[in-house]
């Protein structure tokens, strides 16, 4: 459970800089590829205390391809999930598209619960249904749900649920001790992609500008922490667990900051969302003891 609160802090953390962003006038795109850059740089330090590791797969080949494949998979749908993130909330709005983004994992825990058995008990059930209703609450605490682009939405969906299924599928069939390799293959695709999605932005001399580079790096090393922490947690707690209690509570956290730090608008709504929120945490991790 600790792995699973530590994701909680680095993912708010995450959350908070994306504020900071928003208020700021810097090109998204190049802040998006110094975080990938720092993520690969963080990673790759990671690796060097993961010999072991590195020679096992260097050595048995087939496995250590299919590791750095499904690495570079995460990687591509890490970068497709923050392009139709930025794309869906100039059409939908902010809040509409943190929702879509949010409930993302529900298909990955249906999906689970298929192939693996990953069923729930009751009181996890339940709990599933007020994540549900929490993260709702916290979006229309801001502002209508609203759908202009119906196959961004499904790509924002997509994408998310992808990026969970991915990591779900390594910590069910590989070594943890390849999590830094497996890691390294995500941010180096996921900068490779990127680069060529921001390629007119940093074409000549417009070269990523201090602000830009500092941001880059307050999201791309914790970024890098944040998706070990998560590969942590499901070694020990089955996805649904994980998945939902990371979406909600982050969401819940951000919810908070974004009054007492951000100064944003608090209503009786966001009182209620942040409630449905801890009630949907404890009953998800309650059976877990």
């Amino acid at each position: 459970m600790i792995y699973l609160f530590l994701s909680l802090v680095t993912g708010t953390w995450l959350a908070a800089v994306f504020k900071i962003i928003g208020r700021r006038k810097v090109r998204a795109g190049v802040v998006i590829t110094v975080n990938y850059l720092a993520g690969a740089v963080s990673t790759a330090l990671q690796c060097l205390g993961s010999g072991e590791a590195i020679r096992r797969y260097g050595e048995e080949g087939r496995n250590g391809g299919l590791l750095l494949l499904a690495g570079a998979l995460l990687g591509l749908f890490m970068c497709v999930n923050l392009c139709y993130t930025e794309q869906s909330t100039k059409e939908n709005g902010v809040g509409s598209t943190t929702f879509f983004n949010r409930i993302g994992f529900f298909p990955c825990v249906l999906v689970t619960a298929v192939l693996w058995g990953e069923t729930l008990s009751p009181a996890q059930g339940v709990g599933l249904v007020l994540v549900l209703a929490a993260l709702l609450e916290m979006v229309r605490s801001v502002q209508a749900i609203r759908v202009k682009s119906g196959s961004r939405i499904l790509w924002l969906i997509g994408s998310t649920a992808m990026i969970e299924f991915m990591n779900r599928i390594f910590s069910r069939y590989f070594d943890p001790l390849a999590k830094p390799i497996f890691l390294l293959a995500a941010f180096m695709a996921a900068l490779a992609a990127s680069l060529l999605a921001t390629a007119k932005e940093i074409k000549g001399n417009k070269k990523p500008v201090r602000e830009e580079v500092l941001l880059g790096l307050a999201l791309g090393v914790p970024n890098s922490f944040n998706t070990l922490l998560k590969l942590k947690s499901l070694e020990t707690l089955p996805a649904a667990v994980v998945f939902s209690v990371f979406s909600v509570g982050t969401m819940a956290l951000s919810v908070i900051i974004g009054a007492a730090v951000f100064k944003e608008k608090a209503t009786k709504r966001t009182a209620v969302s942040v409630g449905l929120a801890a009630a949907s945490i404890v009953l998800m991790c309650w059976p877990l003891g």
